[in-house]
């Protein structure tokens, strides 16, 4: 199978260099501020005019990519188009220096590595410049919430930004940049898939002279595969004992039989998922006004071992996150400052009817509940004195509130009374002893409320023409967990019109989010004597808090040279080292503490700061353009990262050291076709064998492919249909599971899922 898949890519990369070399060399403009028009439009070389996009994360200010002072991968709406990417996960799967271990964890669904360091928490999400990612800095899953709808471009920087973002942007910033204005057009979208899936979106655009307004909403569900039919050892306790008579096992530590109550039809195999997003933005001048929520729901189930959790539509995540946020916009006559002011309003908040079902419950629903509010203002200044010289400072003022997740509750949480009146207990506590004690414990609530001032400033220079100079520091003061200081230095030299090199140095923080400092869970059991009376309570499992949890800290030194070859052909080459200080280990065993709430428990977990991670790397890419003969056009990108070190004296976890990525649009008048191919070596999850070794998952390839044909194509309306094929060839293949010993330690991965549908623009 895999033979097959090499086979295609082989022949596809000799086919694009096959017809290397049929365009004219045109100079690529030098300038780099203030982009005029002509900068922009200009008929460069043809690859660099299709791949060197403008972007603005780097340095938040307008830049070609191949001068931004960091790893920065620029994917267009074409591309976005051509490819059929649908959510940012689907595009965050082709970049390179980015692993996915999808359906990995069951809190927050995919675990995303950038460039070795792994954590969905390590890495900022923005959307126009604002924050759209937990504003507390919790763990959430990014999957089809995250839509591409609307998305004019997204811009995904590779390594530490925290010297203009902050803390949180510890391994990368990722922004959507979105659509606006009336040159958009109108349209409607909706789809049909495999296992029970189905899609649906519009897009709004409208402009009256200096109002606009958009209006944006995409809507994505499945009944998801019976993975017991694809995955048949992997799943044999479900089909062999649960199945037929409710049997699951206590516990991974204490491996006896239990029997739970569900019955008949409540034992189908069930992991629906759900997810939708919508956003409205207004524009009046210089000033705009925006609202945006996601929402995203899907099984806890997805990657435990079915001795140890009930797969039933009950045993689900949810979770939204909503933004509000209004900016103002003021230039000076002389369009030398520009200064920026923006008040935001972030909530992550999970639905009330989040719960697992599973070994730490006692196979009884343990609801959950987390919340994180944030209110910001920001004031930022530009001041671009001249082509040589640019700054921008900015301070920002945060006030932070948030409800660690809890633990397993025994029925939903309700905001219309405290959290104390509720009589949520610890599960399993709420029995009567012999004596007629009851010996319910109540469950403990880590409310806070913190603040966060920051200030910053960045200087870009241009001391002779070929060479850029960007230098940043931010300091920040949290009530939380104290100052942090983060500088940045980013040299660009241009030697030749055809050669640019860069060298980089970077530091971030990335603070313990409340989540982790205070995440606890477990349940308790009655304790009986020989007459069967109950005499107190006992626990197998608890995991607990630690509120003196440390901030982790980075710092990176990188290297790159990008080399021109033709105007068909950009060969890159990076390479990379990154000390990380104060690891946060999640999972750790904590043999000090024997007992909780004065019951003896049998394995005690908390999170710990331990030790320190050495990681280096590389990624060597190449990225060709052509138009072909009888107009037909060809992009092809293809990439091979390499990423090793350790942690702890351990490997590196959930970080594989070979990625091999590769991919190619194929464009002819209507049609479009768009095959990816994605290699991953082995990565090695968080479980350990009797030896003490980590478990890993075997090496895989799979193909993606997507297709597009356009039907009617005329200046007033379009309509095209589409096909999307993921895991083409249908293979079983794996990823590693985050969390203990009730998962898989390799997580079985979804076969192939296809999606037909039809768009119409107008």
């Amino acid at each position: 199978m895999n033979f097959r898949i090499n086979i295609f890519f082989i022949l596809l990369f000799f086919v694009a260099i096959s017809a290397f070399g049929q365009q004219d060399s045109i100079s690529e403009n030098p300038e780099l501020f203030a982009l005029s028009a002509e900068d922009i439009t200009q008929d460069r070389n043809l690859v660099e005019s299709i791949l060197n996009r403008k972007t603005t994360t780097a340095a938040q200010t307008e830049q070609f990519a191949s001068d931004a002072p960091a790893t920065v991968y620029v994917v267009s709406k074409d591309q976005i188009k051509n490819r059929g990417y649908e959510s940012l996960l689907d595009l965050l799967d082709d970049i390179p220096e980015v692993e996915i271990q999808r359906f990995g964890s069951p809190e927050f669904n995919q675990h995303i590595t950038l460039r070795g360091v792994a954590g969905n928490e390590k890495f900022i999400i923005l959307q126009d410049g604002v924050r759209i990612s937990a504003p507390t800095d919790d763990t959430h899953s990014i999957g089809y919430n995250f839509s591409l709808e609307n998305a004019e471009q997204v811009e995904v920087i590779i390594g530490p930004a925290s010297a203009l973002y902050g803390a949180d942007a510890f391994s990368g910033v990722i922004q959507i940049i979105t659509k606006k204005g009336e040159q958009n057009k109108n349209s409607v979208k909706g789809g049909l898939g495999r296992f029970g899936a189905r899609q649906f979106a519009l897009s709004f655009f409208k402009e009256i002279k200096d109002f606009s307004v958009s209006v944006v909403g995409a809507y994505y569900a499945s009944n998801e595969p019976d993975m017991t039919t694809f995955y048949p050892n992997e799943y044999n306790w479900y089909r062999e004992n649960y199945l037929p008579n409710g049997q699951l096992l206590v516990s991974p530590f204490f491996q006896e039989p239990v029997q739970v109550s569900f019955e008949g039809e409540n034992r189908k195999f069930e992991m629906p998922t759900e997810s939708y997003y919508t956003n409205v933005h207004l524009g009046l001048g210089n000033f705009e006004l925006n609202y945006n929520r996601h929402f995203d729901s899907y099984t806890t189930c997805g990657s435990t071992r079915s001795e140890y959790c009930v797969y039933t539509p009950e045993s689900k995540f949810a979770y939204f996150i909503e933004t509000l946020f209004g900016r103002y916009y003021y230039r000076s006559p002389n369009l030398k400052w520009k200064l920026e002011s923006t008040l935001s309003f972030h909530t992550y908040q999970l639905d009330n009817q989040t719960a697992f079902i599973n070994t730490y419950t006692g196979y009884e629903p343990g609801f959950k509940m987390e919340f994180g509010k944030s209110k910001k203002i920001k004031l930022q200044a530009h001041y671009n004195h001249s082509k040589k010289l640019n700054l921008i400072a900015g301070i920002s003022y945060e006030i932070l509130d948030d409800l660690p997740l809890t633990g397993d509750l025994p029925k939903p949480f309700s905001f219309d009374q405290p959290a104390d009146l509720q009589n949520q207990y610890y599960l399993g506590s709420n029995v009567i002893d012999k004596d007629g004690n009851d010996l319910s414990i109540g469950q403990d609530f880590f409310y806070l409320h913190y603040l966060n001032y920051g200030t910053y400033l960045q200087v870009l220079g241009k001391p002779i023409n070929s060479l850029t100079i960007t230098a940043g520091l931010r300091y920040d003061i949290n009530t939380r967990y104290g100052q942090s200081l983060n500088p940045r230095l980013g040299l660009v030299w241009k030697a030749t019109d055809n050669l640019t090199l860069k060298m980089l140095y970077g530091e971030a923080l990335l603070s313990p989010s409340p989540r982790k400092s205070n995440l606890h869970y477990g349940s308790f059991f009655p304790v009986t004597n020989q007459d069967g009376e109950i005499t107190g309570l006992g626990s197998n499992f608890f995991h607990l808090s630690n509120p003196d949890l440390e901030p982790e800290k980075l710092r990176s030194l990188e290297g790159s040279l990008r080399f021109l070859a033709s105007n068909n052909l950009i060969f890159t080459l990076n390479g990379y080292y990154t000390r990380i200080e104060n690891l946060i280990n999640k999972f750790a065993q904590n043999e000090d503490l024997k007992t909780f709430k004065g019951v003896e428990i049998g394995f005690i977990e908390t999170s710990k700061n331990e030790g320190e991670a050495e990681i280096y790397g590389g990624t060597l890419r190449l990225d060709a353009v052509f138009n072909l003969q009888n107009g037909i056009g060809l992009n092809f990108y293809s990439s091979y990262s390499y990423s090793d070190g350790q942690a702890n004296n351990s490997p590196l976890l959930f970080n594989a050291r070979h990625n091999f990525k590769a991919g190619a649009e194929l464009t002819h008048k209507r049609f479009s076709l768009s095959p990816r191919m994605i290699y991953r070596s082995t990565s090695f999850g968080s479980q350990v064998d009797e030896f003490g070794n980590h478990k890993g998952n075997k090496p895989y390839s799979i193909v993606n492919l997507f297709a597009r044909y356009n039907i009617v194509v005329n200046p007033k309306w379009n309509l095209s249909v589409f096909l999307k094929i993921n895991n083409l060839f249908d293979n079983r293949y794996y990823n590693v599971f985050i969390g203990g010993a009730e998962g898989f330690s390799q997580v079985p991965q979804r076969p192939l899922e296809w999606m037909a549908g039809v768009k119409t623009e107008f």
